[in-house]
């Protein structure tokens, strides 16, 4: 905050904490003196209210004596000698009872007087006495005595405690009455019952009780709450109380009208105080101002800026200080920018380069934390975490971070070898150690891809393998073919020329083998034949029956003989355009898969089927199963369920690879433990050559 304002500001609290401490203590001191003088009035109102209502009770009691003293004068009493009796006593009526009539009088009924049934009052002593009786909703003060007259005299002086005989003894419109029991209202104003029913039910007991300040929507108000006797209901009896409320509101009023003069007064010493701070501090805090929001300006990095120097004395030496302070920052300031220029230049450039680079690349520092990386690596780090133990356990089989903690331990100057990732990719991964400084040692990661590499030095290898195989079956076959063409033509002439029956037959076995064998001969030749690269329209059940003859005296890795392969085809299988090398190759490796899963002497089954579109081959095996959690990956390059030194795993890749080069589609369904079948479809070609 700037000095001025905060001077004034400090000045304007000093005086509103001045005003605030006197309001609230003057406050305070009204609040209780009117508290004080409420409580007081309350005590007065409600002794006033209670003697007035008592004062009735005394009225009674003294009318029923003259009554009473009338009647043992004259040893009799009318109606007429009774009205003139109570003429002016303000009693609303007289009910007059024997043993054989009973009739009211009405003597001096209020406005609101509402006669009670006769049938229901009733002598409760054989003295005079004042009762109180609830009839029919209405609350009657009732005094009651026998008269000791020959026919049995029972005389009522009957008053209605109504709204005008409370507004009687009440006598100004600064308080209100209620007449009530514990729990049910009597007679009086209903505004006053929740505060009747509701305040001070643990006092019940009491004969006097005061509560203050109790709160409703019309505003605050004073109670007063006293005993002034019983009655008789259906409960048994009930003590009866009158309850006094006088309206707190004009004692707020009064501290309402204390706190606004004090707050008026503090307001107007207030402002007359700002006025005068405004005068008094406006030549010592302007140049002060000056230079501070000079100050905010070379914060915001504006060094050119100058002040004038009008002011004299202190003030002025340290507006020139600023000044020449200014003009040096200006000059740092641009040579910073242009070295920050060739800086962000640079950094933008090895950025550039690095992200560039398509081999993931990243820096580790010596808490194994992922410091720096290139777009390659993000990619390559599935997870996004920046813990190098997490992302190669994640991404890689070998255990990796026992290398990387001995580069960065200086244990081995760098590091180099090819590893497989858990997705079945190849990486070139090299380590080499970075020296920042003698405090922190850190290491670079680079992973190149040679997936692609590797797989195609894989082929070049195999088709090495099978072009040496090819010539070496070639040979073999010239070579076997000669002598068995003797073979056969010198047995065929034995068994012509023999005529012992045993003989024929053993001669005739010998036929039949070496017929066998030159049928392997023609297989294994087709199989290696080069021509096979053109493509043709193929028949699916004979290139099976053709797999199935040559891989049929092959063996397990253990040396057993394999299952038995049964083809189940439809007849009128269409023929498929495809190249024929390439359909027995799917139908070998998928037999080769079955044959080393399957254990003992289980059939596989080659079902094979077609519609209008497409042929559908099933190759079925009762084997061991592939996991659920492992068949997503089995069309990916390398990988293998099987032991070290029994597969490659590219069998399926390159089985997937030829189907979708032909627009077919592959599926899996496969559970461990209930064997594995696996069905390729491949589109329906008309026309053509079929093999």
């Amino acid at each position: 905050m700037k000095l001025y304002p905060k001077l004034v500001l400090t000045i304007f609290f000093l005086i509103l904490l001045q005003s605030l401490m006197t309001t609230v203590v003057v406050s305070t001191t009204v609040r209780n003196d009117s508290l004080r003088d409420a409580r007081f009035m309350l005590s007065r109102k409600a002794v006033f209210i209670a003697n007035n209502y008592h004062s009735w009770k005394r009225h009674l009691w003294k009318q029923l004596i003259r009554i009473r003293e009338e009647s043992v004068r004259n040893h009799e009493l009318d109606d007429e000698k009774i009205e003139d009796l109570l003429q002016t006593s303000r009693i609303d009526g007289v009910l007059v009872r024997n043993s054989k009539t009973e009739h009211f009088l009405a003597v001096n009924p209020s406005e609101d007087f509402v006669a009670p049934p006769p049938g229901e009052l009733k002598i409760l002593y054989n003295h005079p006495a004042i009762h109180l009786f609830r009839l029919q909703g209405r609350l009657y003060l009732v005094g009651g005595m026998t008269l000791p007259l020959e026919k049995g005299y029972e005389i009522y002086l009957i008053k209605h405690i109504s709204g005008s005989f409370l507004k009687n003894i009440v006598l100004d419109a600064d308080g209100r009455a209620l007449i009530h029991t514990s729990t049910d209202y009597l007679a009086g104003n209903l505004e006053l019952q929740p505060f009747a029913f509701s305040e001070g039910r643990e006092e019940n007991t009491k004969a006097y009780a005061q509560w203050h300040d109790l709160q409703n929507d019309e505003g605050s108000w004073n109670m007063a709450r006293a005993k002034i006797g019983w009655i008789d209901n259906e409960r048994g009896p009930s003590d009866v109380y009158i309850t006094t409320i006088i309206s707190n509101e004009a004692y707020r009023e009064r501290i309402r009208s204390i706190e606004t003069t004090l707050l008026s007064v503090s307001l107007v010493t207030l402002f007359l105080t700002i006025l005068l701070s405004l005068v008094l501090t406006r030549s010592i805090t302007r140049p002060v101002a000056l230079l501070a929001r000079a100050m905010d300006q070379i914060s915001a990095g504006e060094y050119h800026i100058r002040l004038k120097q009008k002011t004299k004395g202190e003030l002025g030496i340290m507006l020139q200080g600023f000044n020449d302070m200014a003009s040096r920052l200006h000059q740092d300031q641009l040579k910073i920018e242009k070295s920050l220029e060739e800086i962000t230049f640079l950094n933008e450039f090895n950025e550039e380069i690095i992200h560039t680079i398509r081999d993931a690349l990243a820096v580790i520092d010596g808490n194994l934390e992922i410091e720096k990386h290139n777009y390659a690596f993000h990619l390559l780090n599935r997870t996004r975490t920046l813990d190098l133990g997490i992302f190669l356990e994640d991404s890689f089989e070998a255990p990796l971070l026992p290398v990387v903690q001995a580069v960065l331990k200086g244990e081995c100057d760098s590091w180099s070898q090819r590893v497989r990732s858990r997705r079945g990719r190849i990486f070139e991964l090299s380590i080499y150690p970075l020296h920042r400084d003698r405090q922190q040692m850190m290491c670079l990661l680079l992973f190149e891809d040679i997936s692609d590499k590797n797989a195609y030095e894989e082929r070049i290898m195999q088709a090495e393998k099978l072009s040496s195989i090819s010539m070496l079956s070639a040979g073999i076959a010239h070579e076997v073919n000669n002598p068995l063409s003797s073979i056969m033509t010198n047995i065929q002439n034995l068994i012509a020329e023999e005529t012992d029956g045993e003989k024929r037959e053993y001669m005739t076995l010998i036929e039949d083998e070496s017929l066998r064998i030159a049928q392997i001969i023609r297989d294994l030749m087709n199989f290696t034949d080069r021509d096979q690269n053109r493509i043709i329209n193929c028949s699916l059940p004979a290139t099976a029956d053709e797999v199935c003859r040559l891989i049929r005296h092959s063996r397990r890795p253990d040396g057993s003989a394999i299952p038995s392969i049964r083809i189940e085809a439809d007849p009128g299988i269409p023929p498929v355009h495809i190249n024929r090398g390439e359909l027995m190759q799917i139908f070998l490796n998928l037999l080769q898969n079955a044959v080393h899963a399957t254990p003992g002497d289980e059939a596989i089954i080659i079902e094979i089927e077609a519609d209008k579109q497409n042929v559908r081959t099933r190759v079925r095996d009762r084997g061991c199963g592939i996991p659920e959690e492992r068949q997503g990956s089995v069309f990916d390059p390398f990988f293998t369920t099987k032991i070290n030194g029994e597969g490659t795993g590219l069998g399926l890749s390159v089985v997937y690879g030829i189907i979708m080069k032909y627009r077919g589609g592959i599926t899996i369904d496969s559970g461990e433990g209930k064997g594995t079948v696996v069905e390729f479809t491949l589109p329906v070609e008309k026309g053509g050559r079929e093999l």
